[in-house]
């Protein structure tokens, strides 16, 4: 996934142990490859909307779209709208299960997350137990994370460091651990 979701291969990879970690909200989940896909009808999922914000985005000028239906049962209808969602967020398909990836949500239930800062997931130092640096990590990147890491070292336990290589013959990325390297 270093392609996709760490800059192409500029960015790292945070190692946490979560059985250490005391925030269960934001505790990572495993993503399942399997079952089938959930279609939905946009005009079924407004899962954030009140029922009358919902009647009147559903209003049009021959009256209330036949969609206002499925809302009738709102705890039916909340119960499928979650169960829809837990799927789309934590379920992709069997090709991509080689990924092992897990995932943190952040429902913006309230307006509260429009920032960067925001947005951020504050956890207990002690739970980072390592960094994997990607193939084109740039040594200044590397020397700006060490030396952040060296800033709070009272706070942290310990670290290990491992950097992403390319392996020509067997065309793969493999992660290589860099014992020498300490805080």
């Amino acid at each position: 996934m270093w392609g996709n979701y760490a800059d192409s291969h500029k960015g790292v990879c945070l190692v946490y142990d979560f059985d250490d970690a005391s925030d269960s909200v934001n505790k990572p989940r495993p993503v399942y490859y399997e079952g089938e896909l959930i279609e939905r009808n946009f005009f079924e999922t407004f899962g954030r909307f009140t029922i009358s914000q919902i009647k009147e985005w559903l209003k049009g000028t021959d009256g209330i779209s036949d969609c206002y239906k499925s809302f009738s049962d709102v705890n039916a209808w909340r119960d499928n709208y979650w169960k829809a969602y837990e799927a789309k967020t934590y379920r992709k398909m069997k090709a991509w299960e080689y990924e092992q990836e897990y995932r943190i949500t952040r429902i913006d239930m309230f307006n509260d997350l429009n920032t960067p800062e925001s947005r951020n997931i504050k956890y207990d130092p002690k739970i980072l137990k390592g960094i994997i640096f990607g193939i084109r990590t740039s040594e200044y990147d590397k020397k700006c994370i060490m030396e952040k890491l060296v800033e709070r070292r009272e706070e942290l336990g310990e670290i290990k460091f491992w950097q992403a290589e390319y392996d020509d013959t067997n065309q793969e990325i493999n992660i290589r651990e860099k014992a020498m390297w300490k805080l």
